[in-house]
C-alpha cells in the first residue's frame, strides 16, 4: 500500500514507490477508483454527522 501524503513527505523515494505501486496496480492501487485515506476518513466523519 503506497499513497504518499505530500504535505508531510520528507523522503523523495516515497514518490517513486507510490508511482511503482500505481503502475503495477498493487495494494490500494488495484482498486479502479482508489480513495485517499484522508478523504475516506473525512467522508466517514461527514456520514456519521448526518441525522438518521
Amino acid at each position: 500500500m503506497a499513497w504518499v501524503y505530500r504535505r508531510y513527505a520528507k523522503d523523495s523515494a516515497l514518490f517513486e514507490l507510490e508511482r511503482q505501486a500505481q503502475a503495477d496496480k498493487r495494494g490500494l492501487w488495484a482498486d479502479p477508483d482508489p480513495v485517499a485515506p484522508w478523504e475516506y476518513r473525512h467522508n466517514k466523519r461527514a456520514q456519521a454527522a448526518l441525522p438518521n
